[in-house]
């Protein structure tokens, strides 16, 4: 990703913002010249003269008033614009990379990225390139002005410009790695706020509510830090500058009273450059500052690249289970782990069968349910859908058979029909049918907008039993094969519990699920179990 990508793609809308530049520039220097004309005119005692600057003035005032409206909209609609591709790129490449690449960084991280970070994009990036252009313009511009009126001042002018335009180089390596550790400091401020909120009810229940407060003070703290190591780089960096225009000024003010001395200009060229000067100066200044700046976003789009993607397409394709998912000898270790989670597992799944994994906490039971569904890959063994061996299946093909219900199913802040579709197609009476099929239907008769009512933040206004059943719809309408059951009755009262485990036995698809707590009734209706931990696993 380059930051100039994005003003290429919506350079449509750039053209409007550039034009628009250009009249504010020239409005500027043109009000710049009347007032040097004003004082000229008074100069010569001559009233018409003078009257006529003025009403010339009054009309550039009204212009450069619409343009002070049209401008600033026109730029925040292309912003916006660029940064909704940015954000659209983001997320793309999110999409496009497996499990565990997506699990290398913590969630928040990524909703730094997508809000913090492109506040950052839009100020550092956007703007300060429209403010560059517009600074690049009135140097341009006033400089041809002066040139109007003597040609030593334009060259003065642009031989001190140059000279300032070197300044940014003993900065901007310093500003850049300050502003990727802001960037850093406010992903982890995120992570931390959203890792102690998630937590809220368990700190309560320990009385250890005062954890959050220090845990996010801590990290606003570390936060705070790295913004005032920002803000100690560039502001030295402005201030160098400053000094620089001040001295330039000088410069220019003094050249100018001499040609008046020596009668080559008019006294009012001395207003005149003394204000185009000011402005052409503060441009190179603002130019080379908003440059700079403007660098400092480029790690950021730099980090968003270096997300490792996968071809989801990439594989053989499969077909629904017929025969059975196979397990041989499969081994898997973290990193770094000292031990292996699991060891020499070898099973067979038959279609259309019902198993149930067990074992004590930590044998390793969620770990083999990702291995199963590709989130994971063994790091020893094999494992192999209907004689496939996972590797060789492409990731999509093998999503479009295995569906997976954790303990605590991830429902949308959207519509209860969106959740049991998400973008898959089915008609009233499939739907129906599947509401019928897991229980929910008279639920859903209960509800005010039927299947058409929002589902809170966080299935705040659907009980764990009923997330379980909408997550089992889900993947009956999604037409799976394969059902991943992770600890999928865990967290309910013992009949929801004892409901939800009718419900998958009834089902015509094969169903794997972990428990910690299998009754003696279901187990004795499954058509195996596979117990990690003990010799024949």
């Amino acid at each position: 990703m380059r930051l100039n990508q994005y003003f290429l793609r919506h350079w449509r809308m750039g053209l409007l913002v550039s034009a628009l530049l250009v009249a504010g520039t020239v409005l500027n220097t043109a009000y710049t010249i009347t007032l040097g004309n004003i004082l000229t005119a008074l100069g010569r005692r001559s009233a018409s003269d003078t009257l006529m600057w003025l009403v010339s003035t009054a009309i550039v005032l009204a212009l450069f008033s619409l343009q002070h409206y049209l401008e600033p909209v026109a730029e925040m609609a292309v912003n916006e614009a660029m940064g909704l591709s940015v954000r659209r790129d983001i997320t793309a490449r999110l999409a496009h990379t497996s499990a565990e690449q997506f699990h290398q960084q913590p969630v928040p991280e990524y909703v730094s990225w997508l809000t913090n970070d492109l506040s950052t994009i839009n100020d550092y990036g956007f703007e300060n390139t429209w403010m560059a252009a517009g600074q690049a313009l009135q140097v341009v511009i006033g400089g041809a002005a002066l040139l109007h009126y003597n040609w030593s001042l334009t060259v003065l002018v642009f031989a001190l410009s140059l000279l300032m335009l070197l300044v940014p180089r003993f900065f901007t390596k310093k500003m850049n790695a300050a502003n990727a550790a802001v960037s850093t400091a406010n992903g982890q401020l995120t992570t931390v706020a959203t890792d102690l909120l998630n937590g809220f009810g368990q700190l309560l229940m320990l009385n250890q509510t005062p954890r959050l407060t220090t845990g996010v003070q801590q990290a606003g703290k570390r936060r705070a830090e790295k913004r005032v190591a920002y803000a100690k780089a560039s502001n030295l960096f402005y201030s160098v500058n400053q000094g620089a225009v001040s001295a330039c000024m000088l410069a220019v003010l003094g050249l100018t009273g001499y040609l008046y001395l020596q009668g080559k200009v008019p006294l009012g060229v001395f207003s005149t450059s003394e204000s185009l000067a000011g402005a052409i100066f503060s441009s190179v200044m603002g130019l080379t500052e908003n440059l700079a700046e403007r660098q400092t976003v480029q790690p950021l789009l730099d980090k968003y690249q270096a997300v490792p993607t996968t071809d989801d397409t990439a594989g053989q394709p499969v077909a629904p289970l017929h025969q059975a998912l196979t397990l041989d000898r499969v081994g898997f270790r973290y990193p770094d782990a000292g031990q292996p989670t699991l060891a020499d597992v070898s099973y067979v799944f038959r279609a259309g069968g019902h198993y149930a994994i067990t074992g004590p906490s930590g044998i390793g039971k969620s770990t083999l349910l990702k291995l199963i569904d590709g989130s994971l890959t063994p790091t020893d063994g094999r494992i192999a859908f209907d004689g496939q061996v996972l590797m060789t299946i492409a990731p999509r093909s093998l999503h479009e058979q295995i569906a997976v219900v954790d303990q605590q199913p991830l429902l949308f802040n959207t519509t209860l029909r969106d959740n049991l579709l998400l973008g898959q197609q089915a008609t009233a009476s499939q739907i129906t049918a599947v509401l019928d099929q897991v229980g929910l239907a008279a639920f859903v008769a209960t509800l005010p907008e039927g299947l058409d009512t929002k589902i809170d933040f966080a299935s705040a206004n659907l009980s764990g039993g009923q997330k379980q059943r909408v997550a089992i719809a889900r993947a009956l309408l999604a037409n799976r094969s394969v059902l991943l059951l992770d600890e999928a009755t865990a967290s309910l009262d013992p009949a929801s519990a004892a409901a939800i485990d009718e419900l998958t036995l009834s089902l015509p698809l094969t169903v794997i699920s972990v428990t910690h707590h299998l009754t003696a009734a279901t187990a004795k209706r499954l058509d195996g179990i596979l117990k990690l931990g003990s010799p024949s696993a």
